[in-house]
């Protein structure tokens, strides 16, 4: 065929990024916080470890008290806080 252009690869990106900012009741920026991110097994209900899964993503809060997770894909999540 004379008019072929052979395929390209084209990556589309439809992810979402999650920001925390971790203060006290004084408005104090509290770091060192640990957060997860689970996917929620049955969006509407309240977070249940047995059925909720780990998603892998974690951040720790900085001095500033935040912190961030990327290229999360679209769907329905928990934070939860695992640690301090």
């Amino acid at each position: 065929m004379k008019d072929f252009v052979a395929p390209q690869q084209v990556t589309i990106s439809n992810c979402g990024s999650v920001e925390v900012i971790k203060v006290n009741d004084a408005g104090d920026a509290l770091p060192g916080a640990t957060f997860t991110l689970y996917s929620d097994a049955t969006p509407g209900d309240a977070f249940d470890s047995a059925v909720d899964t780990a998603t892998g993503f974690t951040c720790v809060t900085a001095a500033d008290g935040t912190c961030g997770i990327s290229s999360v894909l679209a769907g329905y999540y928990w934070l939860v806080e695992t640690g301090v």
